[in-house]
């Protein structure tokens, strides 16, 4: 008879290779998990309260941990296993096994001698998965987990380093699953993702994250996460302009008007603005031509604006304007976002948006804009980045400060 155990997963318990059933009680599986976590160290009662009772020890007696040891005990001795033997004295108790009879025991040994993939291959999800009331921030559950995760980071560093992502990308999937919130964890699946040619895959799974962050913790993305997702952007846009048919580069311009004449110096105006980096504001009556001259001479800088060339009818001067969230739709989706992907509130719809334009040298065009609360969330960056302030009373194009590449005519 021999018996194995298993700690890396739900717990497991074997005799011969033959799966056994666990004890009902939850508290004797908990205290199996903790001793077998200790690989043969002692344990004091103490210690074991707060392992196996978590969040309850004040509440219990330490009578509680000699009854189930004692159950323990019985339940283990009926496999007649004589190399696992629960020891106990007065500095607490113990559990002794067979050589090689714990898979942790076996995943250090393997991560040891760098073979990540045969230790993470013992891994069948979290340590001690399904036992609710085990005290996770204990140093001897924390430290498991912590080891594991590193493992699995390893593993992902090597698929990268030999050109074969896609060995690491399984067990790096389940630790992201496990560890939601765990940004390294989750840049590095981005990474691994994007090498094995999954880059579209990688973006949706960056958007589900952010919405994760914004909705459970109110938080954007950190740095580590967001620059992979800068890297993310830049490759796709590179394969959409190598890959035919593949329409990642926005030209929403309305068609230019053939005979255009007669407004040259309002022409060389606003390319010169353009060209010094403001955001040109044409402004006036109504009927004057100020949209055909914003079209054609977005048309004439066109070339410069190699990322995308957006436009949207605000419809300011009708009864009703259009709605910023539907217009930040419609541009995320032309910015290659996935529709599945693209938040509900008007906010975080206007961050997107301000994220996937980031590095993009684009032109939007605003036309027909009843004012700052219509443009506001339309307008990437913050108000130094688009030459205007607000709170100044200057109105985009206005104020003196340098804007970004991104530039905005407006009719």
């Amino acid at each position: 008879m021999k018996m194995t155990f298993g700690l890396l997963g739900p717990l497991a318990v074997e005799v011969d290779s033959v799966p056994q059933v666990l004890p009902r009680a939850t508290v004797l599986r908990g205290l199996l998990g903790a001793l077998l976590l200790a690989e043969g160290e002692r344990l004091p009662v103490g210690r074991l309260l707060d392992l196996v009772w978590a969040g309850q020890a004040d509440r219990v007696g330490r009578g509680a941990v000699h009854t189930g040891m004692s159950r323990l005990r019985t339940w283990l001795g009926g496999f007649g296993d004589e190399s696992v033997v629960l020891e106990s004295d007065a500095q607490g108790y113990r559990l002794v096994t067979g050589p090689d009879a714990v898979d942790l025991g076996r995943f250090r040994r393997l991560a040891a001698g760098g073979d990540q993939a045969g230790a993470i291959g013992l891994r069948r999800g979290p340590v001690l998965a399904g036992l609710e009331r085990v005290n996770r921030e204990d140093p001897l559950v924390a430290s498991v987990v912590d080891e594991v995760r590193a493992t699995v980071l390893a593993l992902a560093r090597a698929g990268l380093a030999a050109g074969a992502p896609r060995t690491a990308v399984p067990a790096l999937t389940a630790l992201a699953e496990e560890h939601p919130f765990d940004e390294p964890v989750q840049a590095a699946l981005l990474e691994l993702l994007a090498a094995d040619g999954r880059a579209a895959e990688a973006l949706r799974r960056f958007q589900a994250l952010r919405r994760r962050l914004s909705e459970e913790l109110g938080i954007e993305p950190g740095e580590q996460v967001q620059n992979v997702f800068l890297a993310l952007l830049a490759q796709d846009r590179d394969g959409a302009r190598t890959s035919p048919g593949c329409a990642r580069v926005p030209s929403q311009l309305p068609r230019d008007i053939p005979d255009f004449t007669g407004r040259g110096e309002q022409v060389r105006l606003v390319l010169d603005a353009l060209a010094a980096g403001r955001v040109p504001v044409i402004a006036g009556m109504g009927g004057i031509g100020k949209t055909a001259l914003a079209v054609h001479t977005a048309h004439r800088a066109a070339a410069d604006y190699p990322d995308g060339r957006l436009y949207a009818d605000l419809r300011g001067a009708d009864e009703s304007p259009a709605d910023p969230a539907g217009v930040l739709a419609a541009f995320l989706r032309a910015l290659g976002a996935d529709p599945r992907e693209i938040p509900a509130s008007l906010e975080e719809r206007s961050a997107l948006y301000r994220t996937l334009l980031a590095g993009r040298r684009a032109l939007v065009l605003l036309d027909n804009a009843a004012g700052e609360q219509q443009l506001g969330p339309l307008l990437p960056g913050t108000p130094a980045e688009w030459g205007g302030d607000p709170a100044q009373g200057h109105p985009p194009g206005r104020g003196t400060t340098r804007a970004p590449r991104t530039a905005r005519p407006r009719g």
